[in-house]
């Protein structure tokens, strides 16, 4: 049918979009508000960043700030050092030379036959001698030094300190008395008649030792060496003595080492036994002597500390240890009085 004039055609009606549930949010606040918040999250981790950026770079200026104090630091402590060093070294090379050299401690060889060895030289630097060999040298030469200390008087003194050894045995040989320390170090050979105070021992063999040989404590199978215990014994025997007032000995026969003997003068022959108890044995001699052993002759037996006895007679000393010049004199009376005898 055709419409009429003056009538207007009625528009379909689009259906209407439902509501929005409650806390459901519509599409479009959804965009808004995702579109909203991107910004601000990324403003924020840049932000972030910017700040992580500037903290590391702190830190990175920080560390090199303390590099370059260390190495200014490194740098004047090896500039100081360098320059104290310097100082030290000119000063040691211009001041301490040598200009006096003293020996002290020796009363058995000249003064200038040790300087000489020694061989210190004027204005020699007193950082420059060399002590070790110098301590060797003089061992080396002379039998009686025992140790060498070469002690400075700064700013230009140099003193060679000498330890003499002890000599505490006189061993008889075919040619004399040979002289030992406790080491067993030869001192001497051939010496007709030995100081009186060094006693004479048997008991030990230095059959073909020469000065400054010395008995080894072991033998080349490496057991003990029978003459190095004798000395020992001997060592720790006149250290007893000499801890009771300086007792000395004439002869000390060491053939047994559990039955030492010893001599003092012709009078008195003194049986220690082994050497236990060695400091009560002597101190138990040492009370006799200052006692009833002032006008004895005879054997004194210390074996038993507890029970001293003591036997009067006559003390016939070892022919061993008979110096050379007393047996002459003897032989000489007897010539004489067989002469006699014949007249």
């Amino acid at each position: 049918m055709a419409q009429k004039k003056g009538t207007s055609q009625k528009k379909p009606q689009r259906p209407q979009p439902s509501a929005p549930r409650r806390g459901t949010p519509s599409q479009g606040s959804a965009g808004r508000q995702s579109g909203s918040r991107t910004p601000g999250k990324k403003s924020a981790n840049a932000t972030l960043e910017r700040r992580r950026r500037e903290q590391a770079r702190r830190l990175n200026e920080q560390r090199r700030l303390r590099r370059r104090k260390k190495k200014r630091a490194l740098f004047s402590v090896i500039l100081l050092l360098f320059v104290v060093g310097g100082g030290i070294f000119l000063t040691v090379r211009l001041f301490f030379n040598v200009e006096t050299v003293t020996v002290s401690g020796n009363d058995r060889y000249e003064t200038e036959s040790i300087l000489k060895t020694a061989s210190i030289q004027q204005q020699q630097n007193l950082f420059e001698i060399p002590k070790e060999e110098i301590a060797s040298r003089l061992k080396e030469k002379y039998a009686y030094i025992e140790e060498v200390n070469i002690r400075f008087h700064l700013p230009t003194g140099v003193e060679i300190a000498i330890t003499q050894e002890t000599p505490v045995a006189a061993v008889r040989d075919d040619n004399g008395y040979t002289i030992l320390s406790a080491s067993g170090k030869v001192l001497e050979t051939g010496i007709d008649s030995p100081d009186a105070f060094i006693p004479k021992v048997l008991g030990v063999d230095v059959s073909g030792m020469q000065v400054l040989d010395k008995i080894p404590q072991y033998l080349e199978d490496e057991s003990a060496n029978p003459q190095y215990q004798r000395l020992a014994v001997l060592e720790r025997l006149l250290e007893c003595a000499a801890n009771e007032g300086g007792i000395t000995f004439t002869a000390v026969d060491l053939t047994d080492v559990y039955n030492v003997c010893a001599y003092c003068g012709d009078k008195l022959k003194v049986v220690f036994g082994s050497e236990n108890e060695m400091e009560y044995k002597m101190k138990g001699f040492s009370s006799l002597l200052a006692g009833e052993l002032e006008n004895f002759s005879g054997t004194v037996d210390l074996t038993t500390p507890s029970n001293i006895s003591t036997r009067p007679g006559h003390i016939t000393l070892p022919e061993s240890v008979v110096n050379q010049e007393e047996e002459k004199p003897a032989e000489d009376e007897e010539n004489v009085s067989r002469s006699s005898q014949g007249e």
